[in-house]
């Protein structure tokens, strides 16, 4: 069972490389470094700092941090939540960050686009697969391009 998990941390990272391309980022996320902060799940950190080594993200470079609690994240582009991380918990504040900041929240628990996440990877059909909610990303100043909303839909992860 521990390489379905590995497995499922490389595809969650290499998809959130990619997806992040389909985002109409706002001018002020094109500065600095493009960072990825992460809660809660140290196999996907290190599966991005896998696929990120090197390359960049238009001019910038990736930054990719870890943290164990949603309070400590010092904001960047992406927050990737973790599913031992509730969401519920801390949604109102992290939300609040997102929308003053234009943070894209990922998440990788089953209900969590109804909280708040603007992407949320799930198990569904034997694969894994994101789902999307334009709404929450919109609350962050973030846009989906069609092309992202009608991959969401198609792609079979696994």
């Amino acid at each position: 069972m521990r390489w379905l998990s590995a497995q499922d941390a490389n595809l969650k990272a290499f998809y959130t490389l990619n997806l992040i391309r389909y985002v109409g980022w706002n001018q002020k996320a094109l500065d600095g470094d493009f960072v990825i902060s992460v809660v809660g799940n140290k196999d996907v950190a290190e599966q991005l700092r896998i696929h990120s080594a090197g390359k960049r993200f238009g001019h910038q470079y990736y930054a990719i941090r870890e943290y164990d609690k949603v309070e400590d994240v010092n904001f960047g582009q992406v927050v990737f939540i973790g599913n031992d991380i509730s969401l519920s918990t801390n949604s109102r504040q992290l939300l609040e960050k997102a929308r003053n900041f234009g943070v894209l929240i990922i998440t990788e628990s089953e209900g969590m686009i109804n909280q708040g996440a603007a992407v949320n990877f799930v198990h569904r059909d034997e694969g894994l697969r994101f789902e999307l909610n334009a709404r929450n990303a919109g609350y962050a100043n973030l846009q989906f391009s069609s092309r992202l909303e009608a991959m969401s839909a198609a792609i079979n992860l696994r």
